[in-house]
């Protein structure tokens, strides 16, 4: 598949900013497994993160720019997917700390508890995951991980986002 440059609109995703996610620290963890239920930045996480046994990629990142995209359309989260015609390994974050460094610096999309931003991962072992953080910022955020090919409809009237990093051709 020839890669083509991010649109700006797809029959179910609108792109709304770009945005760069700042470098991280590998050895800064998004949850403790000693702490389920959550930590400074989330109420609860799900404990999926144990029960599919994910293995997270802990290491320094640089600075990623990334697109983000509201969904406008009902669809699986396939649908949204393969809208934006890229292959799906263009679209990993690369570190689970990029989800809390994005996630910090855009709490504004978050702004009720129906709001969720999506972002597609990859462990260590290979297996790709959607990481979801949903809720609102007075209410607490809750941390969820769904496998990508998981057919669960959403809602587009639910503000959910999806952020997807950029290529040299996107910018």
């Amino acid at each position: 598949m020839e890669t083509k440059k991010l649109s700006l609109e797809t029959s179910h995703l609108v792109f709304v900013k770009n945005f760069a996610i700042p470098k991280t620290n590998g050895s800064d963890d998004f949850y403790d497994r000693d702490f389920p239920l959550g930590n400074e930045l989330y109420q609860w996480i799900d404990p999926d993160f144990d029960k599919w046994d994910l293995v997270p990629v802990n290491k320094n990142t640089g600075e990623m720019k990334v697109a983000i995209y509201k969904q406008q359309k009902d669809g699986i989260l396939k649908d949204l997917v393969d809208s934006l015609d890229r292959e799906i390994p263009l679209m990993f974050i690369l570190a689970h700390q990029q989800v809390s460094a994005f996630i910090s610096a855009n709490l504004d999309l978050l702004e009720n508890t129906h709001s969720s931003v999506h972002f597609i991962y990859k462990d260590q072992t290979g297996r790709i995951y959607v990481i979801t953080v949903s809720g609102d910022v007075e209410e607490g955020l809750n941390l969820f991980l769904r496998h990508l090919d998981a057919n669960t409809p959403w809602r587009a009237s639910d503000k959910n986002y999806l952020v997807i990093p950029m290529l040299e051709l996107d910018e």
